[in-house]
């Protein structure tokens, strides 16, 4: 941070606005959206640079551990008459020797049509739509779900603010939908 502060010549006036937005940051309650948005992704690269085979990819603010255990060929918990356009999310889990480990897991945890979570909206069940799909003996999964909204990152509180001042749009489709792969623990 001292360095920042000499290369760019931070004045009173810029310390002063930054103090009060991580203030404003504090008080909005946007901490973990603050990170999750703006600096754990880099944290990811960081942790999987050496890695090989696909990279790693953050859970995000609505992640919640322990979904539902599902097979290969699953349609991911729903409502009745679940309104949005259907998705079927489908693929093959290899390892860096392109055999498929066993018992890989592909966790799906996303929005419903409406951007909103099981868990953080309590008109919703529990665990709609989320589940831990189990790969078959191939690395094969067929997930059957509803295409989520994009993630809308709030506007009104202090993450907002720092959006619209960066000149970034609020919404990601990208980072509505989680899917990671792991193999068995």
């Amino acid at each position: 941070m001292h360095d920042i502060i000499r290369r760019h010549e931070v004045t009173y006036a810029e310390y002063d606005a930054l103090k009060s937005w991580l203030i404003q940051v504090g008080e909005d309650g946007e901490w973990p959206l603050f990170l999750d948005v703006w600096l754990e992704h880099v944290v990811e690269e960081v942790a999987n640079a050496s890695r090989e085979g696909s990279k790693g990819t953050i859970e995000g603010p609505y992640y919640v551990p322990n979904s539902p255990v599902l097979p290969a060929e699953s349609a991911l918990p729903k409502r009745d008459g679940e309104a949005g356009t259907a998705l079927l999310f489908q693929g093959r889990v290899r390892s860096v020797d392109g055999t498929p480990p066993p018992g890989a897991t592909i966790e799906m945890s996303q929005a419903d049509n409406d951007g909103l979570y099981s868990q953080f909206d309590p008109g919703l069940p529990e665990w709609n739509p989320r589940g831990t799909v189990v790969a078959d003996d191939r690395g094969g999964f067929r997930i059957r779900t509803i295409q989520p909204t994009p993630y809308r990152i709030p506007t009104d509180g202090a993450c907002g603010k720092l959006i619209s001042a960066a000149g970034r749009h609020a919404t990601s489709r990208v980072a509505s939908t989680w899917p990671t792969t792991s193999p068995p623990p």
